[in-house]
């Protein structure tokens, strides 16, 4: 069908890593030709994920998403046309301090993000090697060519960034002992969103990422709404994560691969991120109301059990 899509405005929000990408953490081929047809045809769509623009721009890259993106789990509202900082959430100055503190005890050092005149700046820990485990984890010519990305890499830890917007932290090693420690040291701070988990895409590598706690995906999701005007929202997600991504949504579905938690959630489960479950639902549900059904429902399984709605 060439017609738009006509309804009153929905606004569908996807998490990426298990929801939209593949176990090669890409958007299929399918996925993508999906989406941008149905972007073609004026259907709202747009993704909310705790990455950073500099993983999030080259996954999403040949995607035709004329939304903003919410990233950084709500923190940073960012534009993927124009690779302009539409709104942005930064720690306090306690937390950086705190962070400080955290980097010198555990002797750790990782990537700091700060923000200053709508540009990211990549700070690097002196003691932080740029290859090693970070080699292949960014592709770091790459990243300095986003928009956004001021292009030199500073030699920077947290106790030099106490006067800065810091807005996000990554800190990675090969045994998980001191980023654990790091975590704990952290985990008192209700300011601070930490999560601390082993890599999927990588073997032997653990993580630690920091964003704001005074931000979440239901925030960010709900500025957007506010800022687009949509009727409602509907929204995906695979993990536990994605639970303040769904409280911020009138529908919200598990894909097949989902958290049990979050199934339980959900209004409906759809098919699978390897079966392009995503895109193949938008794509069913906007084909139903153009042909002008009796709005009859999508075949989903309700909480997991089995059930159609």
């Amino acid at each position: 069908m060439d017609q738009n899509i006509t309804m009153v405005p929905e606004l569908f929000v996807s998490d990426l890593d298990g929801t939209l990408l593949d176990k090669t953490a890409r958007i299929p081929k399918k996925s993508r030709e999906i989406l941008n047809r149905l972007a073609g045809r004026g259907v709202l769509f747009t993704v909310a994920t705790a990455r950073t623009p500099l993983s999030a721009v080259p996954i999403l890259c040949g995607l035709d998403l004329r939304l903003p993106a919410v990233l950084l789990n709500g923190g940073m509202l960012y534009d993927m046309k124009s690779h302009r900082i539409l709104e942005v959430v930064g720690f306090r100055p306690e937390q950086a301090e705190r962070l400080a503190k955290a980097e010198e005890r555990m002797e750790v050092h990782g990537l700091l993000l700060t923000v200053r005149g709508g540009r990211i700046s990549l700070n690097l820990g002196p003691k932080t090697d740029a290859a090693g485990l970070w080699d292949g984890y960014f592709d770091w010519k790459r990243v300095c060519e986003i928009g956004s990305v001021e292009p030199e890499i500073l030699r920077r830890g947290a106790g030099a960034l106490k006067s800065e917007c810091v807005v996000y932290g990554l800190y990675m090693d090969d045994r998980p002992k001191r980023l654990a420690g790091m975590a704990q040291m952290l985990g008192g701070e209700p300011g601070l969103c930490l999560d601390f988990y082993k890599d999927v895409y990588t073997e032997n590598r653990w993580c630690l990422e920091i964003t704001s706690g005074d931000t979440s995906k239901k925030r960010g999701v709900m500025e957007l709404r506010r800022r687009c005007g949509a009727g409602r929202v509907i929204g995906f997600g695979d993990g536990k994560n994605d639970l303040p991504l769904f409280a911020a949504c009138d529908e919200a579905y598990a894909v097949a691969n989902g958290r049990e938690i979050l199934k339980a959630a959900a209004d409906g489960v759809i098919g699978s991120n390897l079966e392009n479950g995503v895109a193949v639902y938008m794509e069913e549900r906007c084909k139903k109301y153009a042909e002008n059904t009796c709005g009859e429902p999508l075949s989903v399984k309700h909480g997991g059990e089995g059930e159609t709605i």
